[in-house]
Formats: structure tokens, sequence, C-alpha cells
């Protein structure tokens, strides 16, 4: 699987957020860094909530709704399924 974008709403520390990785496949490799509680683990726990419905922690802001669209493909079958969960967070 090779994720190609992921936009966060109401998530952890994104409000509205949209991560292209795409920009990221001439490299074999790319490192997420970043301050503690920048919010790294909380990309890794949108992935898991958009392919598995649920995540190691409470996310939602004040009651709202979290969206979490994940685009992503898989070779060698080129497509691009769209994973789109919107549910109050618990």
């Amino acid at each position: 699987m090779q994720p190609i974008s992921l936009k966060l709403e109401n998530f952890g520390p994104y409000e509205n957020s949209l991560i292209d990785f795409s920009n990221f496949y001439a490299q074999s490799l790319f490192l997420i860094t970043g301050k503690t509680g920048a919010g790294k683990t909380t990309i890794f726990d949108g992935m898991c909530y958009a392919l598995y419905g649920s995540t190691s922690g409470a996310y939602a802001k004040e009651k709202k709704c979290a969206q979490i669209l994940l685009k992503w493909e898989r070779k060698p079958k080129s497509f691009l399924p769209l994973n789109k969960v919107r549910k109050p967070m618990k």
C-alpha cells in the first residue's frame, strides 16, 4: 500500500489539514519528525482510523465529527480507493 494523500478534519491537532505523500515518491525512504505533541502519531492514527475504524486514542475536538479521507494505491494494480469515515469519535 502506498499512501497518496491524507486529509484530517477535527482530528487531534489537525483542524483542516491535507498531507500529500506524493511529494516523497522520489525518495525510497522518508521520515516524519517533529516536536513532542506536534501530531506525528496522529497521522498514523488517522490512517488506521480510515482503514479500520478505530484508533489508539480519542481525537475529536469539542464533540465535532472527525473526518478522515485517505487516498492510496496498491501495485501492481493501479487503483485509488477513497476511504471516508465521518462519525463522532469516542
